[in-house]
């Protein structure tokens, strides 16, 4: 490629009218099929800044509008090339070459185009030195422009094997760098059938870089088939041959396996949190349980050969970014959400979801919808805070447990007792005009009698804040603010539940009911990196909602095909964990939410591989 390396600009120069006219006719005489509407979008003569650069020490001129590069004559013998932005608004103005997704990954290199890798010449003849575009299977956005290497008789002729296209410039190169940088389109759609018969005709020797070996096998027997065609050169493509849906699936279906399941992946497994991600663990633990039911994802057997060939092919689509922190690692950096394709997408029924209903099947009563986990946070009530709920409320009698007769409350129940009590006795009336609400507490003077109120006919208003009473102050704040303090309503309830004593009440499935003193212990799931880039995650705190721990730990090995042990914590009565091998923090939590019925609340995340802190 012409524009592998970074070059120096010589001179640049902006183009006055005449010359822009005198651009725009030999435009039109080496490609006559353009009419005038893509004359000017290639050379505007109005509205945009023509500019013609030099390069140092070679012959080469690059034209650009508004300094974006637009043509480039590679000699300067006023042969003119269209640049990729250009491929991009004039797409029929060269004829193109469709090649396999793999082989994008080497032109991006700067390898010329070798015959096993084109997917279909088209249908007209083409000579040896004639400008050609290249486009990805399936998609009519050009990535690289060159000269055929070879006619199409040669190509014939040649068993499916050699140099097709000198690869000139392409998409990431120094000269599509040197304008906008813009990402590959989304898609491009010709407005008409274009006419190249007359397109130009070159022996002019393109300078090329040296190029690496393909590494894509080559179909035994393309050139027999495509001898015994018709006149169509088509056939001359390296297309795998199609297997009978009995024996093993075609490479394209496998294509199509493997974006459904990419696609599937982003959409609902990957949330924005979690990148970057390696590439190797998005493709293990996302994409393979969002393969559709009876698809292996076998990589090696599509035509893209490696993940990474996948991977960025899906980039240079715009679907995701990617980075490569060291070299041979890929990570995905960022997803396109605003892609069309990504937001078009509707995810179908997954191969996780028909394991998922036939395990739930086959476990029964063990593991199942039948086995609900309720949670309930209870409070039992001290006895300094006792008048709050007693037969007034009418709340002393409704939650009642068998553990030493306590007498339990929800946080609703407390709440409410609390507001009765405060409405009862008018607490939140000033404390002036409601004296009697404070009584005295044992062993103390007696208030002084407050002054009469003034007589009025409206009623008082409540306000924001309440007056505390005997009872309040010492039950809830233990003496620290005085009978007559004022406290807001806001901050009351916080207070008064804090001086409850908490119990939670467990319910798995509908069976007998468990309850236990103590707040609901967190279900806590980290990951931590151990020798090398060994990854393990570790779950505790299962034992303090009921969860069997002998059985989930079965599933684990099971559901992430990784080695599971059960560890004894070494903190006292803090119980055992299950250690994973293997980082899997978020998709276990999701088995805890949405099979467990675990509530979200009571779950706290920790990626230590990553870096990050806790999360709920």
């Amino acid at each position: 490629s012409m524009f592998k390396k970074p070059f120096k600009v010589h001179s640049q120069n902006v183009l006055k009218g005449s010359d822009k006219k005198k651009l725009r006719d030999s435009l039109c005489k080496h490609y006559p099929h353009l009419g005038p509407e893509d004359l000017a979008l290639l050379v505007p003569l109005k509205g945009e800044d023509v500019a013609m650069i030099k390069i140092p020490q070679t012959r080469t001129l690059i034209y650009t509008v508004d300094k974006e590069p637009m043509l480039f004559d590679p000699e300067g013998n006023n042969l003119l090339v269209p640049s990729i932005y250009a491929c991009w608004r004039v797409p029929h103005v060269l004829p193109t070459i469709t090649i396999q997704p793999a082989v994008l990954e080497y032109i991006l290199r700067g390898a010329d185009l070798m015959l096993p890798g084109v997917r279909d010449l088209g249908d007209r003849p083409f000579s040896a030195g004639e400008l050609y575009c290249v486009s990805l299977k399936g998609s009519l956005v050009p990535v690289a422009v060159g000269t055929m290497a070879m006619s199409h008789r040669d190509a014939r002729t040649s068993g499916g094997k050699g140099k097709i296209l000198d690869v000139t410039h392409y998409f990431s190169d120094q000269l599509w760098a040197m304008g906008s940088k813009q990402a590959l389109p989304t898609e491009i759609k010709l407005q008409k059938a274009p006419d190249v018969s007359q397109a130009p005709h070159s022996d002019a020797q393109v300078p090329t870089e040296a190029m690496s070996a393909l590494d894509v096998a080559h179909t035994e027997g393309t050139g027999a088939s495509s001898s015994s065609s018709s006149s169509s050169t088509s056939s001359l493509s390296n297309a795998p041959p199609t297997a009978s849906s009995d024996v093993l699936p075609s490479p394209a279906s496998l294509d199509d396996a493997l974006l459904n399941a990419f696609l599937c992946a982003l959409k609902t497994k990957l949330p924005d949190r979690e990148l970057p991600m390696l590439v190797s663990t998005f493709f293990s633990s996302m994409m393979v349980p969002c393969r559709q039911p009876d698809v292996s994802l076998d990589i090696k057997k599509s035509t893209y050969k490696k993940m990474s060939v996948f991977l960025n092919v899906m980039a240079t689509r715009g679907l995701v970014a990617v980075s490569e922190p060291s070299p041979g690692v890929l990570h995905i950096a960022k997803v396109h959400r605003d892609h069309p394709e990504y937001r078009s997408f509707k995810p179908g029924i997954t191969a996780e979801a028909v394991e998922a209903s036939a395990e739930a099947a086959q476990e029964g009563d063990q593991q199942g919808q039948g086995l609900d986990l309720a949670i309930r946070e209870l409070y039992a009530v001290p006895p300094a805070l006792a008048p709050l709920f007693s037969e007034e409320g009418e709340l002393a009698t409704k939650s009642r447990s068998g553990r030493r007769d306590a007498v339990l409350f929800t946080h609703d129940m407390a709440i409410t007792a609390l507001w009765q009590y405060v409405k009862i006795n008018k607490l939140d009336q000033p404390a002036v005009a409601n004296a009697e609400a404070f009584p005295a507490l044992p062993g103390s003077s007696a208030p002084s009698p407050a002054p009469a109120p003034a007589p009025s006919k409206k009623p008082a208003k409540a306000s924001a804040s309440v007056f505390l009473d005997s009872v309040l102050s010492s039950g809830v704040y233990k003496g620290k603010l005085s009978t007559g303090s004022e406290v807001s309503k806001k901050d009351l309830p916080g207070a008064f539940i804090d001086r409850l004593t908490p119990y939670y009440e467990i319910n798995r499935g509908g069976g007998a009911t468990e309850v236990r003193k103590g707040h609901v212990p967190p279900v806590v799931i980290s990951s931590e990196q151990r020798q090398g880039r060994k990854f393990v995650t570790k779950v505790s705190g299962l034992e303090g909602i009921g969860i069997d721990l002998d059985m989930l730990s079965k599933e684990l090995q099971h559901r992430f095909a990784a080695s599971t042990t059960i560890q004894e914590l070494p903190a006292k009565g803090a119980g055992s964990a299950i250690i994973v091998q293997g980082n899997f923090v978020k998709e276990m939590a999701d088995l805890l939410i949405t099979k467990h019925k675990v509530p979200r609340k009571y779950i706290e995340m920790e990626d230590k591989a990553k870096g990050k802190g806790k999360t709920k």
